[in-house]
């Protein structure tokens, strides 16, 4: 086989191969969709699967970048003229709008020629949005391969997800550990932190009757902390 062939059918296979990228990245969108209806260890399961079929498609169209750039072009130059065509077309349907309002057409001729030129806009039209998508495609897929090589699977749903888990547990701990600090044993003492609250079940009043024994201020009687000193607040 020659080398032109072999360069002809290599880049048959780009649609093939763009279609594959865009069914695994559909599937982890979907799948991310769905998260909340899925158990974790099937969820991980998946989207480590489907990412990794990912980065193996966007491998494979790293191989054919100068292809997809190339066709590309031409993709961009055709809806170009697409474009033109489409205008061209509706000039000359509102041309032949005109002739008929001025007499030129009778309605029979207009009739024809609207029907005509209609169904001709539609098809230009249909032929423009086909190549609008292509374009769109191309450069999506360009530039997710022109990233480093783990940016494919790094970007998926499941490792932003994974990521935020493990911050959201971090944020929680780093919470719990100054709520405990606060609640904690005050000015040396080495009682643990719920050893404060001893069961009481303190009803709001509105009326501060509750006296801190370090400062002598007074407090609310639903109050656990003094609101002057920040000490611990004694059972009522």
């Amino acid at each position: 086989m020659s080398k032109e062939g072999t360069v002809s059918k290599e880049t048959d296979r780009l649609p093939s191969l763009i279609a594959e990228r865009d069914r695994f990245q559909q599937w982890l969108e979907k799948l991310e969709s769905e998260r909340d209806e899925i158990p974790d260890h099937i969820y991980e399961r998946l989207a480590a699967d489907y990412s990794a079929r990912l980065e193996k498609a966007v491998e494979a169209l790293r191989a054919h970048v100068g292809d997809l750039e190339k066709r590309l072009a031409e993709r961009r130059e055709a809806l170009a003229s697409a474009v033109d065509r489409v205008a061209a077309r509706k000039d000359e349907l509102l041309e032949a709008r005109v002739r008929h309002q001025v007499g030129e057409y009778d309605d029979k001729r207009w009739a024809s020629l609207q029907k005509q030129l209609t169904e001709a806009i539609e098809a230009a039209e249909r032929h423009r949005a086909a190549l609008e998508s292509e374009v769109r495609r191309l450069e999506e897929t360009l530039e997710q391969l022109r990233q480093p090589a783990t940016a494919s699977v790094d970007d998926t749903p499941f490792l932003q997800a994974l990521a935020a888990v493990t911050e959201q547990a971090q944020g929680g701990a780093r919470s719990e550990n100054g709520a405990s600090r606060r609640n904690g044993t005050s000015r040396g003492s080495s009682a643990p932190a719920e050893e404060p609250i001893r069961g009481r079940a303190r009803k709001p009043t509105g009326l501060r009757t509750l006296r801190c024994e370090t400062c002598g201020s007074f407090n609310l009687p639903e109050a656990m902390f003094c609101e002057a000193c920040g000490d611990d607040l004694p059972a009522p």
